[in-house]
């Protein structure tokens, strides 16, 4: 079911970013098609997915993966649940996953199904409850009448409580309801900060009752600033944080923040530390809160203290904080923000200052390099709209090394060779490390078309002798069409060692590969090679167009080593001899022309009417030059 989320989210972002015939869409429903079909082979044909206090759940059961986009939507339309059932196709689905993107309700789907089925957690969400339709209070009416059917069965607020306290469960579920529907009621607050364990439930509550939520935060602003850490008072702060929403208890809320966050800056080392645990246990409940400048400031000062630490596991307690902080504003587009943290971790990921603090830095760039969203910004770099290729440029190196793995990916996957070339660039911007990357990606692969797609651009990416020494191993590769391209790339790199390694493709079972690293050998004039081809040359029976090439080839590298051989191979049938084909005589008389050889007047009366043509054209074009 994990994966079945992921594969919607990354199908409804590709719907958001691309037209609706973009084979991205096409293959992103694809994949939700076999990954539904998986999942509902093992839930016998039907499986319900619920929205249930901002997670997912399976069939009643919460689902280990990050709803994302996916969930927001079911947030924002208000869907709390969904049946899939056997025999969806790739046209309902995507109907299905357009609709949620517009943030529409999906409608008249004949096996995808709005359910009202409700589920409620208890305590902390360790248990969650399926609400039967008699329990159902989400549709009560507001005001005293809302109330009495919401606790019908309480006579007043502290009947309420002992109930709790006796671990009566359905009243529990009433209670969870009635909060959501009456949030500003003090006499709910009471029953905010009880505990779930399995079966049962622990009531911890503080009594609210009757007490303004914004005088318990002035309370809790008068205590010294390591009070807020106990235990007790975080839970009260939980509280007060989940309840605020007016703009006069979101700037307290505020104000709060700040408070605890200057315990970060304590010179006592588990003073610190408590303080970022208590930041950890209270992050999703200050995300949640409406003004998103308050979680803004939280991690603004998580990067102050950052920065500063020298307590390697307080250090990774806040690593772990600003690597969900930098995820989320990727996911929000907010790359300022994104790069403030990335910026603080690049920079502690290349210090050898602290080695804690390095190791650390550097795993959570790499957890943001690998994230789905650095995916759709790799994406974004082929847009047709240039300030959105910029945009997503900057982004990924500021990630830099981090993302290498998903660059190189996307060069592997992508026929687009413009991307293909922005990428290596980018890649050549990052650094040797990451150019060393793609060559090993060379190495390492064995799939034809991937391994074709990189030799396309890695002539571009420097570290030559690298590039070379790769190269010459893919000259040993089984596939044809790799060969071919290794020798074109070695001809054009044309370094020293180039032309060392593409002496070895003359030998090469293809005779197209052959004659393409003679034509190169030729052409680059590498004296070296003129043994070797003599050798080949010297055999009647290599192939004609080989034998041409050979000859073409001694002529352009001009090392008179060679005259012998051409004459010999340019010489008519004689009794005696055997004469080599008409065109390769005429490629052998070419190459001793271009050598100066002055015996070449006597092939201007050949027996072969066609040959001494020839042979009169060459000799009059060379005069003329």
């Amino acid at each position: 079911m994990e994966e079945l989320i992921k594969e919607f989210r990354i199908a409804i972002s590709n719907i958001l970013l691309y037209p609706p015939e973009s084979a991205l869409i096409k293959k992103s429903i694809a994949h939700c098609i076999s990954t539904l079909e998986n999942t509902l082979g093992e839930k016998n044909s039907v499986t319900t997915v619920s929205e249930s206090e901002g997670i997912l759940l399976a069939d009643g059961k919460p689902i280990e993966v990050s709803g994302g986009i996916f969930l927001d939507s079911l947030i924002a339309l208000k869907i709390k649940s969904i049946v899939f059932k056997a025999g969806v196709t790739q046209e309902e689905l995507y109907t299905f996953l357009r609709e949620l993107a517009s943030k529409h309700i999906p409608k008249d789907l004949p096996h995808i199904e709005i359910s009202e089925k409700f589920y409620v957690p208890v305590g902390k969400k360790d248990l969650i409850i399926e609400v039967p339709p008699s329990q159902d209070f989400r549709f009560a009416p507001t005001g005293n009448e809302g109330r009495e059917k919401v606790l019908q069965t309480t006579n007043d607020l502290s009947t309420l409580i002992d109930l709790i306290k006796d671990n009566d469960e359905r009243n529990k579920i009433k209670i969870e309801i009635a909060r959501k529907l009456f949030p500003d009621d003090p006499n709910i607050l009471a029953l905010l900060t009880h505990q779930g364990k399995k079966t049962s439930v622990k009531e911890k509550a503080i009594d609210y009752s009757g007490i303004q939520l914004t005088d318990n935060i002035k309370e809790l602003l008068n205590v010294d600033d390591n009070s807020l850490l106990e235990e007790n008072v975080l839970q009260k702060v939980a509280v007060l944080f989940e309840s605020a929403r007016s703009p006069e208890e979101l700037v307290l809320a505020e104000e709060l923040c700040d408070k605890l966050a200057n315990n970060l800056e304590a010179s006592v080392t588990d003073i610190r530390l408590k303080a970022t645990i208590a930041f950890k246990k209270l992050y999703s409940t200050i995300e949640a809160l409406r003004d998103k400048n308050i979680v803004r400031k939280v991690d603004l000062k998580l990067v102050a203290a950052g920065e500063k630490e020298t307590d390697a596991q307080n250090y990774q307690e806040i690593a772990n904080l600003l690597g969900q902080a930098a995820t989320r504003y990727l996911k929000e587009g907010n790359y300022a923000d994104m790069r403030t943290i990335t910026e603080m971790f690049s920079a502690h990921s290349k210090s050898d200052e602290f080695n804690a603090r390095k190791l650390y830095a550097k795993a959570t760039m790499d957890k943001l390099g690998g994230n789905e969203y650095i995916r759709l910004l790799i994406d974004e770099l082929s847009s047709d709209e240039e300030e959105k290729r910029e945009e997503a440029k900057e982004v990924l190196m500021s990630i830099g090394p981090h993302c290498v793995p998903l660059l190189i990916a996307k060069i592997k996957e992508t026929a687009d060779f413009r991307l293909r070339r922005t990428i290596a660039d980018m890649l050549v911007k990052i650094g040797d490390t990451a150019v060393h990357q793609l060559i090993h990606a060379l190495k390492e692969e064995t799939d034809m078309q991937a391994g074709m797609r990189i030799l396309d651009i890695i002539d571009g990416v420097g570290q030559v002798e690298r590039v070379v020494d790769t190269l010459r191993r893919e000259l040993a590769n089984p596939h044809f069409h790799l060969r071919q391209k290794t020798v074109e790339l070695l001809c054009h790199l044309g370094t020293e060692s180039a032309k060392e390694t593409l002496l070895l493709a003359i030998h090469d079972e293809s005779h197209i590969i052959k004659e393409k690293a003679i034509e190169g050998l030729g052409n680059m004039k590498y004296t070296p090679a003129t043994k070797e081809l003599i050798q080949i040359i010297d055999k009647p029976s290599k192939a004609e167009t080989v034998q041409k090439e050979v000859c073409r080839a001694l002529g352009n590298i001009e090392d008179k080593v060679a005259i012998p051989i051409l004459l010999k191979v340019a010489n008519p049938r004689t009794m005696f001899y055997q004469a080599r084909p008409r065109q390769v005589r005429i490629a052998a008389i070419e190459a001793l022309i271009k050598l100066g050889e002055k015996r070449v007047q006597k092939f201007v009366s050949d027996k072969d009417p066609l040959v001494s043509k020839t042979v009169k054209e060459l000799l009059k074009e060379h005069e003329s030059k």
